[in-house]
């Protein structure tokens, strides 16, 4: 039989989870987003920064897992953020403009303990070619 490749492109970048106190690493929450998934603050994780964003994940009390991507002083739902739920642990996916560096896209992914980040250039189909 023919066997078949894996077509998942490399990701630029590999976010770990980052250690830092629980009351200064939480998310500004304006709109009650959390709540609304069903995520408690408490069981958010936190990953490295990327580009000027700051990264979150947490599992809901309905077994939704959810990426969190957001601007430091906006917060959850404010100017440039946003979120990506899946259910039965897939892979959450968030895509954003970047914040610097021109006409690109940024795909962050939740994939187990990392977030994998791949950057696109605009126009392109972040799902056919790796940027």
């Amino acid at each position: 039989g023919q066997g078949y490749g894996s077509y998942i492109p490399t990701p630029d970048t590999v976010l770990g989870l980052r250690s830092v106190p629980d009351e200064l690493d939480r998310p500004p929450d304006h709109y009650g987003t959390l709540d609304k998934f069903g995520i408690s603050v408490d069981e958010l994780r936190r990953y490295e920064n990327f580009q000027g964003f700051n990264i979150w994940s947490g599992r809901s009390r309905h077994g939704v897992t959810c990426l969190f991507v957001a601007v430091p002083v906006q917060g959850l739902r404010d100017g440039l953020s946003g979120e990506g739920c899946s259910l039965n642990r897939h892979d959450a996916t968030v895509d954003l403009p970047a914040m610097y560096g021109g006409d690109k896209l940024i795909r962050f992914v939740l994939r187990g303990e990392r977030v994998n980040v791949y950057v696109y250039e605009t126009g392109a189909d972040p799902n056919s070619s790796h940027g």
